[in-house]
């Protein structure tokens, strides 16, 4: 938990044990769904295309918020180095924009997807 990827991959972990969400309403969270004073997650099109409000726990709501004022923006590059252009241009089609309002990001600021949340899974539940 050294790195921003490995504060970000146990914020997904908190989150994903705390709340029971699935790995794709995980990967498509957004600012504008988390309430942290409340504590709860709004889940948009979920399971059945249905909306729900979650709970978080403390802790992960702990992680979460550290997570989005301190990580989230070394992996948008407002603190570090700028996504590459080719990133910026190829943007559309891996499904977010520098600036998104997407939680959670891959390495290159770009959207995390529920085939990279496996692999994150896997690395850590040995």
């Amino acid at each position: 938990m050294t790195t921003p990827l490995g504060f970000r991959d146990r914020t997904m972990l908190e989150v994903l044990y705390s709340t029971g969400l699935r790995g794709g309403e995980l990967c498509r969270l957004s600012l504008y769904d988390v309430d942290l004073p409340a504590r709860t997650l709004r889940v948009l099109q979920g399971k059945g295309r249905k909306d729900r409000v979650v709970p978080i726990g403390k802790v992960a709501a702990g992680y979460l918020g550290e997570y989005i004022k301190t990580v989230r923006p070394i992996l948008l590059g407002e603190t570090a180095s700028p996504v590459p252009v080719c990133a910026r241009l190829h943007a559309d089609r891996r499904g977010a924009q520098p600036g998104s309002p997407l939680v959670f990001l891959s390495a290159r600021g770009l959207k995390l997807w529920t085939a990279d949340l496996g692999r994150i899974v896997k690395l850590y539940r040995d």
